[in-house]
């Protein structure tokens, strides 16, 4: 629902909505009575008061009740998933001044406060229940992984001056001189389950696990920048946009409590740092438009971006809990029945205060083209690359390089792959939060290549649409190209790349396209305005499947390489020959205006939406990447939505 209006004619106007959203979801091979239930209320609203013609003040408020279940898959039991429930309050207020003729300034705060529960999906599941993870098999079962409250924020102010200069140096000149501050934190209370992994298909091999007490920690970040930026307009032909910022970053953490082995506190408090690290860095850019004709616009540009504080050091804070591998003596791995404990402590993670901070040169080059009346044609080519990435390095272990044989699970090749054994303790291995350059010296790193084609018709004679057209090809390493799958969010933020899990064997295999790259991506969008007030609109969409690798659990030559359990390794580049299912899309609107008032202009809306029609079957992601699990190695799962109607109806007054 949507309202808007003024509350005092030309001084004080106001809009406001609510939406509702449910979706219960159950995929192939779930079983029904235990759909993921997703819910969302959303609450908007804006305020625009003139206080003068020359001044300005706006408003605004945005809320998100959410209810966010984990996807089944037909390898999950219901009590292993998770419910994310919370809100997150977002409002903002904004000044805007007209100086003079020529002068603007405008004030702005903004920020969010998040507030979070991870809690079972399965309605009176316990919190804290023992998780089993089947290597052999896929399958899930027992608790989560672990339960958490969650509390994170970022607010600050901004301030911009812009102004304008007419016949200076030659041309005239649209000035911006900015100052933006942020703040930005998060504190949660984290309970990690107790996690088992079993081998169901190999008889005799005993369960290995983890374990954690709860514990307490957050991460905090403060950044102040200020930019000048110049638009300078020569003629009526050349437009040239010159820009620098500077940034000055720092990320911190205050003291947080210990817990005790029930989750409650000891009385004590842990050691802040005020100054893990910090960047200062410049950003130059430079952009020129030049118009060739009344119908061709010729665009470039060039940028460098440096990456927001990532907050990636929250193992280091010394509330955190000592997490304890083990071996175990029984299948049914009791406490008392555990042996060979290694541990790794905050005091076995350690930040390079040196670390470079992370950036991206961006070149951009673009041509307009008016073909005919009404129907315009754009190109774009962008490269992007990324360099300095953060990723961990282990600055106290020892390692050799071993062959191992392929030729275990599905698809086994029978070649040869070079991996790192672990030669010295696991419990004495340090680990730095840098910017590595791993054992092959190319450390972490991006390229992205792509031509976006796009046509454009404005409305005329009875009928818009846009046609694009996204060619691609993104390619590097960075932390999300080991041991994540296609559902997995694209990052360069650090993780656990090159950790404790597979230390350098992280590097084998993974540089490659990237899990975000999706080679093809094309979209067509159509309106067409029928008489009698009947509005009809088709969108259609395709885009190439995200990828995945085969990996193994490799414990030869020698056990586990040394490892507290088998490290997951690629077996093979990733290379994109593995994906999951294109996504082919085809959704239709029709809607019919129904006047009911020429004097308030009061019309009721009636549409029908018809999504996914061809029931495309795309699926998002695959039971398991591990060879050896022979169930699960890539049977598809999370399913997109199916075919569906929608019925709605909307009053405008």
């Amino acid at each position: 629902m949507q309202v808007s209006g003024p509350f005092v004619q030309d001084k004080f106007w106001f809009f406001g909505s609510l939406q509702y959203h449910r979706i219960y979801d159950s995929q192939p091979a779930v079983d029904p009575k235990f759909p993921a239930k997703s819910d969302a209320r959303r609450v908007f609203w804006k305020f625009n008061y003139n206080i003068t013609p020359n001044h300005r003040f706006l408003h605004g408020y945005h809320d998100d009740f959410y209810w966010i279940p984990d996807i089944a898959s037909e390898f999950d039991a219901p009590s292993s998933l998770n419910m994310e429930h919370g809100h997150n309050p977002t409002p903002n207020l904004v000044y805007t001044g007209v100086l003079s003729k020529n002068t603007l300034i405008e004030g702005r705060f903004a920020g969010f406060w998040l507030q979070e529960s991870n809690e079972p999906l399965q309605e009176g599941a316990p919190r804290i229940q023992t998780r089993y993870s089947d290597r052999d098999t896929g399958f899930t079962t027992g608790g989560l992984s672990s339960w958490s409250e969650v509390r994170s924020w970022r607010y600050g102010p901004q301030v911009k001056l812009s102004h304008y200069a007419e016949n200076f140096v030659g041309g005239s000149h649209d000035l911006k001189l900015g100052v933006q501050l942020s703040t930005n934190g998060s504190v949660s209370l984290t309970g990690p389950n107790d996690t088992i992994t079993t081998y169901g298909l190999t008889p005799g091999k005993l369960p290995n696990g983890t374990t954690q007490l709860p514990y307490y920690r957050g991460t905090n970040a403060r950044w102040a920048g200020t930019y000048v930026d110049d638009t300078l307009r020569f003629g009526n032909r050349t437009t040239v946009n010159l820009g620098v910022r500077y940034d000055y970053s720092k990320g911190y953490y205050p003291g947080f409590p210990f817990l005790d082995a029930l989750g409650n506190t000891s009385g004590q408090t842990s050691q802040s740092n005020d100054d893990v690290y910090h960047y200062s860095v410049w950003s130059p850019r430079v952009g020129i438009n030049y118009k060739v004709s009344d119908r061709t616009v010729v665009k470039g540009h060039f940028g460098r971006y440096y990456s927001a504080l990532e907050r990636d050091f929250a193992g280091i804070v010394p509330s955190t809990t000592t997490v304890f591998n083990f071996d175990c003596l029984t299948l049914i791995c009791a406490p008392g029945n555990r042996v060979n404990f290694t541990s790794t402590r905050p005091a076995n993670l350690r930040v390079d205060a040196d670390r470079k901070d992370p950036y991206s040169n961006q070149y951009i080059f673009q041509i307009e083209q008016e073909l005919v009346t009404n129907l315009g044609l754009q190109v774009n080519y962008v490269r992007k690359d990324g360099h300095d990435y953060t990723g961990w390095q282990d600055i106290a272990g020892q390692y050799q390089q071993v062959t191992y044989i392929d030729s275990a699970g599905i698809d086994a090749t029978n070649q040869p792959v070079q991996v790192w054994r672990l030669l010295t303790p696991a419990s004495d291995r340090i680990f730095l939060l840098t910017t590595p350059s791993g054992p092959d010296g190319r450390g972490l790193f991006s390229k992205y290549n792509g031509a976006t084609f796009m046509l454009t018709k404005r409305m005329s004679h009875n009928w818009q649409g846009v046609i694009s057209l996204v060619v691609s090809k993104s390619e590097g390493r960075i932390a999300t190209s080991a041991r994540t799958g296609p559902a997995s969010a694209q990052s360069s933020a650090a993780g656990s790349f090159a950790q404790t899990a597979a230390g350098p064997n992280d590097y084998v295999n993974t540089e490659g396209r990237l899990i975000g790259d999706r080679p093809v991506v094309a979209k067509a969008q159509v309106v067409y305005r029928f008489p009698w007030g009947i509005l009809a609109a088709v969108n259609a969409q395709h885009q190439t499947g995200r990828l995945w690798s085969r990996r193994i659990n490799v414990s030869s030559p020698v056990a586990r390489l040394g490892f507290p359990s088998a490290p997951a390794i690629n077996m093979e580049a990733n290379t994109g020959d593995r994906r999951v299912a294109d996504v082919n899309l085809i959704d239709l609107r029709a809607q019919k205006d129904f006047a009911l008032s020429t004097r308030t202009h009061t019309t009721l809306s009636v549409f029908i939406d018809a999504l996914n029609m061809t029931n495309n079957a795309a699926f998002e992601s695959v039971g398991s990447q591990t060879g050896t699990a022979t169930t699960a190695f890539g049977v598809p799962t999370r399913y997109i939505l199916p075919r569906r109607l929608q019925l709605g109806a909307k009053i405008r007054w």
